[in-house]
């Protein structure tokens, strides 16, 4: 039985990271696909995050603040994640992250969804470091979402943020994140706030499409 890998070929070309220089914020450039709009109209799932991080709690605490991150910055309806829950066991899944074309549509036919959210923190953990003032450690979180048409399990939005406390870090430590928790938050509201723009673009895109189709 074909599965769907946990990294692919999409992700490492299209879902990149990119810092912004000032105000502490910093944008990312996901992959979305131009049929995103579409595929998640019928609802969305978020499936259990898997957790590479040393960190054994990382995985669902990531997985609320994004679901959480998600209602706030996307207009599209979620469901309850006890539902999820009970269908992953009825349908005897379970690693969220590989799991069947077949699996993958029958759990979108039982839950009523056009789309999952998939979710991989790699990173999640205090990093020390020296510098010229002396040494530290300093919060490190990297995270790869990725949002699956259950239809077909293609991958219609993705991507990997991976940040550290000091990136946007000025003199005397102005723009430094110190607390791992507000910048895991940090990265799951960009994250979220990003996938509600790329949604309003495509919905946009579509409707000018339908106004100059003959």
């Amino acid at each position: 039985m074909r599965r769907i890998p946990i990294t692919s070929i999409a992700i490492l070309i299209f879902a990149t990271l990119s810092l912004a220089g000032c105000g502490g914020r910093f944008a990312i450039r996901p992959y979305a696909s131009p049929s995103v709009a579409r595929t998640i109209s019928g609802g969305i799932a978020v499936l259990p995050f898997d957790n590479l991080s040393e960190t054994r709690s990382a995985g669902k605490s990531i997985e609320n603040m994004v679901l959480i991150e998600l209602l706030k910055h996307s207009r599209v309806r979620f469901v309850n994640p006890g539902e999820v829950s009970q269908a992953l066991q009825e349908e005897r899944i379970r690693l969220a992250t590989s799991i069947s074309r077949e699996s993958l549509r029958n759990l979108g036919s039982r839950l009523g969804v056009g789309a999952v959210v998939q979710g991989v923190v790699q990173e999640y953990a205090l990093q020390r470091i020296t510098a010229a003032g002396g040494s530290g450690e300093i919060p490190v979180v990297s995270i790869t979402i990725r949002v699956l048409d259950v239809r077909s399990g293609d991958i219609v939005w993705a991507v990997t943020v991976t940040r550290r406390g000091n990136d946007h870090e000025k003199i005397f430590g102005i723009g430094r994140v110190d607390s791992l928790e507000l910048l895991a938050q940090d990265v799951a509201e960009t994250i979220a706030s990003s996938f509600g723009k790329s949604i309003r673009t495509a919905e946009s895109s579509g409707r000018g499409q339908g106004r100059t189709s003959p």
